[in-house]
């Protein structure tokens, strides 16, 4: 096998980009409650076509069309799971390093909003609810701590992801 071989077999790695959304001293963080579909996986082999619905509270976002960079994805995806227009601060980014699902995800600290966050009738088949969260719930707790908000899980790679980003920008302290 040579190295080209390798190359061809890579997947390429998806991009997907959310917005982070605070109001009230930075006490309450706005997140969308998902639903979508998902396949268990089972060994090597692939997937088995089981498929299960997952729900979960996350950032607005999702993953960028092509051609689309970061930036771009997480204001669509923004305005179309919670009916708001933002402003992107470019400063303030974190970005997941892609392991074995060769997934980036990209998350940007949102300097100001317009409108009233509210549910998008266009997706209401993914977006089940939009809140304002309270940051207590899982800013401070350890990456291993399920966290959950009106009964639903808050899914870790979001929680962890917002402890890294508000600690960069100097919202919470190390």
């Amino acid at each position: 096998m040579n190295a080209n071989d390798r190359t061809q077999r890579t997947p390429p790695v998806r991009e997907s980009a959310y917005s982070v959304i605070l109001r009230n001293d930075f006490t309450e963080i706005l997140m969308v409650l998902n639903e979508h579909g998902m396949f268990t996986k089972h060994g090597v082999q692939g997937f088995d076509g089981i498929a299960v619905k997952r729900r979960g509270w996350g950032c607005p976002g999702g993953g960028a069309e092509k051609g689309e960079n970061s930036r771009g994805a997480a204001i669509r995806e923004t305005r179309q799971e919670a009916s708001i227009d933002v402003v992107i601060d470019e400063s303030n980014v974190w970005v997941s390093t892609p392991v074995r699902d060769y997934h980036r995800k990209t998350y940007f600290l949102v300097e100001s909003f317009e409108g009233t966050p509210r549910l998008n009738p266009e997706f209401k088949k993914e977006i089940i609810q939009v809140e304002w969260v309270p940051a207590e719930l899982f800013l401070y707790r350890d990456d291993k701590d399920d966290v959950f908000f009106q009964g639903q899980p808050i899914y870790r790679g979001h929680a962890r992801m917002l402890r890294e980003l508000l600690k960069h920008a100097g919202i919470i302290k190390a």
